[in-house]
């Protein structure tokens, strides 16, 4: 039997200001969370984890499952005796979080085969892997809704209910037959009778597959604390009870804390520990640790003795020297080109299920392109020149804006699930972002040909195929590199309405000193850099420089100079009042190479935030 210990677990954090009690750290203080916790939990048995708020529960879980990030820790962990290994302990454990993240465009057997793709085994045939989903989701009782979307809780109306996304949750981790399966908070925003369908189903995992399944729960209903085989409480940063859950309230009353009849006995216990000090949770650990001596001295004495105690000390975890955990290694991983495709083709998916972005996008491009066709009669007239150029701006600008607002929503919609993917070693940020980005260029470039079909001809724009494809072509680069700046800006906010906010605030400076709406050389000196940092100013030189580089323009009497002439006779007049070809970029090959370094430069930054934050998020302190 598959047996988890611990051994004088401690954790702290280090916050500024000095607490009462907080020991001095130079200029900040430290925080004790766990304080020397101990013990045991077994296979075949469903444990719970309970305490108040702040009790220091889901530290500890995070802490033995290596999540705890930004806490210090220190202790030994060892499963079935083996002391712990980072490595071998991500492959041979499950955490289920306590948020059920997911894509809700994504269906449950989407989730789980995608899962199965790049999780198990290579070696494993589809028909295998098929057949553990089937397995994991009749366990889970999800097999009825399989094909549905999950959606949005509270807003989808045939999506999945918050009990059957936690399930799902659970589902997800199971794939992968781990040893031991960590649970935090499952019935967390769940009623009673939702509570008990998740419960029930992890005893399922516990009755079929044997495995150590150890749950966090803040106040469980009658019903479902008799669902769990053992509890250890936890108070102030120590466990106050570890044992059977039938002999918790006898132990209570042992100590004079009788349950009054008919009161829920998770109730009584939280009240009972809600308000415990340090120094009274101690006691209560004090006398655990006496009735375990008790208990372990009155098991020894007695020869025929087998059973377990009803209370394991706090301090009685093993302390022997223990083999190294063989590190499970990770040959079997899907490999990168894998872990491309499976996500480049989810990515795909997603777009495509999400119909109405599509139908909008689609229904936008060609509305646009219409009415812009429809109001622009482009000639070579001095005015038709201006036009010309106001137009060309006007689209690329309308190009960058949509992307980026598109994308902004995109990547907030998978945001939990990229950093709950990478901390279960799915695959990493980099490989997300470029498949992110590569299932995104064929639409950005789709939406850009379907504006351009209706405007280019009817706007009067130069009837050539080169000229028209490039027009094309700059357009989508235009709009792919939005789409990045999008990723970037979400990448280094934590809600969309910021990143919403922060979008238009580049785009507008960018738009300022693109050379279109103020002549460069009418820009303040000290600010005239700005405009080598716009995406949009190569956009729209490389624009002008497909349309205009071979064009004349006439003038009319009414247009003409005082000296008769004209102020634009050639698209070479044009290029230089708007300074498309100084520093020598004077070709649509050079504009686009230099949009291309943005796209480059952007996916850094955004690859540099997405690492930084999953690193926050996963990295426990030592």
């Amino acid at each position: 039997m598959s047996l988890l210990s611990f051994n004088d677990i401690k954790a702290w954090v280090k916050v500024s200001g000095a607490e009462p009690g907080a020991v001095s750290d130079s200029a900040k203080s430290i925080k004790t969370i766990l304080r020397s916790v101990s013990g045991t939990v077994a296979a075949g048995e469903l444990t719970m984890l309970m305490g108040a708020s702040g009790a220091g529960k889901t530290t500890l879980l995070n802490v033995l499952s290596s999540r705890a990030a930004g806490v210090s820790s220190s202790g030994t962990v060892r499963l079935d005796g083996a002391v712990y290994d980072h490595d071998a302990f991500m492959a041979s454990t499950a955490y289920v979080t306590q948020d059920a993240t997911f894509i809700d465009t994504m269906t449950s057997d989407d989730i789980l085969w995608f899962r199965a793709r790049l999780q198990l085994p290579s070696s494993l045939s589809d028909e295998d892997r098929r057949a553990r989903i089937d397995d994991v989701l009749e366990l889970m009782d999800l097999t009825a809704v399989r094909g549905v979307q999950i959606g949005v809780p509270g807003v989808t109306a045939n999506g999945l209910t918050f009990a059957q996304r936690k399930r799902l949750n659970i589902a997800a981790s199971l794939l992968i037959n781990p040893s031991v399966l960590f649970v935090d908070e499952p019935t967390t925003g769940l009623d009673a009778r939702a509570a008990r369908t998740v419960i029930e189903a992890l005893r399922r995992v516990v009755e079929t597959r044997g495995i150590i399944v150890f749950a966090t729960i803040h106040q469980p209903s009658v019903y479902v604390f008799n669902l769990f085989d053992t509890v250890l409480l936890m108070a102030a940063g120590l466990i106050v009870y570890s044992g059977p859950t039938h002999d918790m309230l006898t132990y209570f009353a042992d100590m004079g804390h009788t349950c009054p009849r008919l009161k829920n006995p998770a109730d009584f216990v939280i009240e009972l520990m809600a308000d415990a000090s340090p120094k009274n949770a101690a006691a209560f650990a004090a006398f655990a640790d006496s009735r375990a001596a008790l208990s372990s001295s009155s098991s020894s004495s007695s020869s025929s003795s087998t059973t377990t105690p009803a209370i394991t000390s706090s301090r009685e975890a093993s302390s022997a020297p223990a083999a190294p955990l063989a590190v499970i290694a990770p040959a079997d991983r899907a490999s990168w080109a894998r872990q491309a495709w499976e996500l480049t083709k989810r990515a795909v998916k997603i777009s495509l299920r999400n119909e109405s972005a599509v139908k909008s996008n689609v229904a936008q491009s060609v509305f646009f392109g219409l009415l812009l066709g429809l109001l622009y009669n482009l000639d070579a007239s001095q005015a038709g020149a201006l036009d010309r150029a106001g137009l060309l701006f006007l689209t690329v600008t309308n190009a960058i804006f949509i992307s980026v607002q598109a994308s902004v929503f995109v990547f907030m919609s998978e945001r939990s699930a990229l950093f709950r993917e990478t901390a279960d070693g799915i695959y990493g940020p980099a490989t997300y972002l470029f498949c992110r980005v590569l299932a995104d260029i064929p639409f950005q470039f789709l939406y850009q040909l379907l504006f351009a079909l209706p405007l280019y001809p009817l706007a009067g724009l130069k009837a050539e195929w080169g000229t028209a494809a490039l027009f094309v072509l700059i357009h989508g680069v235009t709009a792919v590199v939005g789409s990045v700046m999008g990723v970037t800006v979400s990448a280094f906010t934590s809600e969309a309405a910021v990143a919403n906010a922060i979008a238009p605030l580049l785009l507008m400076p960018a738009m300022m000193v693109s050379g279109f709406l103020i002549v460069p050389k009418n820009i303040p000196a000290w600010l005239r850099w700005l405009r080598f940092i716009s995406p949009l100013r190569y956009g729209f030189g490389a624009l002008l420089l497909a349309e205009v580089e071979d064009m004349t323009f006439r003038c009319s009497p009414s247009e003409a100079l005082s000296d008769g002439s004209c102020a634009i006779n050639s698209g070479e007049d044009m290029l230089a009042t708007y300074q498309i070809k100084e520093h020598g970029f004077g070709t649509v090959a050079s504009q686009i190479s230099i949009l291309f370094v943005f796209f480059v430069v952007l996916l850094g930054l955004a690859l540099a935030a997405i690492v930084s934050t999953v690193r926050r998020k996963q990295a426990p302190k030592s």
